[in-house]
């Protein structure tokens, strides 16, 4: 019996531990774009979590000379995402 119970706490604590080890191995990203000045981005990916990734795109557009950056478009796990703008007029 004394077995048994080792076991299945071993199962119950990699069950809890599990989700916690997946989550860190998500990567975040995310584009921010500054329309105002002249379309300047910044993107960052591989981050994390959310927070780092918006906070790495917006200091990237900044540094490309944005005055006005927001986060435009942001995404977790595999993938990949786009992003389009029109100008008036074309």
């Amino acid at each position: 019996m004394g077995k048994h119970l080792i076991v299945l706490g071993a199962l119950v604590l990699g069950v809890a531990v599990a989700p916690a080890a997946l989550a860190q191995d998500t990567p975040y990203g995310a584009l921010a774009v500054d329309e105002v000045q002249g379309y300047h981005f910044g993107f960052a990916h591989d981050h994390g979590n959310q927070v780092d990734a918006d906070r790495r795109a917006t200091e990237e557009c900044q540094k490309a000379g944005g005055t006005s950056c927001r986060v435009v478009l942001l995404w977790s796990g595999a993938g990949c995402g786009a992003y389009r703008s029109v100008t008036e007029g074309g």
